[in-house]
This record gives structure tokens, C-alpha cells and sequence, in this order.
């Protein structure tokens, strides 16, 4: 791997949503993917908030429509997992399997970072503060 794949390799991040010249499909393609997941949640949310209506679309409505706060992250983690592994089946071992499985790997410590007890703690306080 040359210097510069590296360097795309290291900078690719979950967190990140624009896409870049000359990096790698899979990663400009997640990044946008990524940013319209976020894009329609965020207008879902300032409906939800100002009591507007905002149709999602069929398949993200799936995963907001039921559970918890932490199950649906759960569940959009899992759409996340789900479009790189679909991405993941046109490579075998060349940088952008690398970069998937770079990504796939953060979602997991996403996942795994994920604490019950802290997260209620956390909710209880903030919820302390604002409405106590």
C-alpha cells in the first residue's frame, strides 16, 4: 500500500460526510449515504419537534417508527452494516475492501461503546437540569 492509500485508508471515519477527490467509490458512496441518513433524520425530527409532518421514507420509517432511543440506533447501525456489506460483494482484497472493513470495524466500536446505565445516568441528569 503506498503512502497515499494510507492516507485514505487512515482518514476514512464514519463520522466523516464529504466526499473527497480521488478517494476510493465505496468510501465517497458511504459518505453520501451516510449524509442523506442524517439529512432526512434531522427534517424528521424538526417536524417531530415543531409538530409538523415529514414522510420519511419507507425504509428508515421502519427504523424510527418503534423502540427506544438506543434500539433505534441499533437499528440504523444496522443499515449502515447492511449497505457495506452489500458494497463489500464487488471486492476482494484491494483498498476499498480495506476501507469497508475499516468502516464495519467503527460501527462495531460504535455499538460496543454503547452502556445502559451510563446512557440513563446521562439522560436522567441532562433531564435533571433542564426540567428539575
Amino acid at each position: 500500500m503506498g503512502e497515499k492509500e494510507l492516507m485514505t485508508f487512515m482518514h476514512a471515519g464514519i463520522n466523516e460526510l464529504v466526499p473527497t477527490r480521488g478517494e476510493p467509490s465505496v468510501l465517497r458512496e458511504f459518505k453520501v449515504f451516510e449524509r442523506n441518513l442524517r439529512e432526512e433524520l434531522s427534517e424528521w425530527r424538526k417536524a417531530q419537534k415543531s409538530g409538523g409532518e415529514y414522510r420519511l421514507p419507507p425504509a428508515l420509517r421502519a427504523f424510527v417508527s418503534e423502540g427506544n432511543p438506543l434500539e433505534i440506533e441499533k437499528k440504523l447501525l444496522h443499515a449502515r452494516w447492511k449497505f457495506l456489506e452489500e458494497k463489500e460483494s464487488e471486492h476482494y482484497f484491494d483498498l476499498e475492501f480495506l476501507v469497508i472493513y475499516f468502516l464495519k470495524l467503527q460501527l462495531l466500536e460504535r455499538m460496543f461503546t454503547f452502556d445502559k446505565e451510563k446512557g440513563t445516568q446521562m439522560f436522567d441528569s441532562v433531564c435533571e437540569v433542564k426540567y428539575g
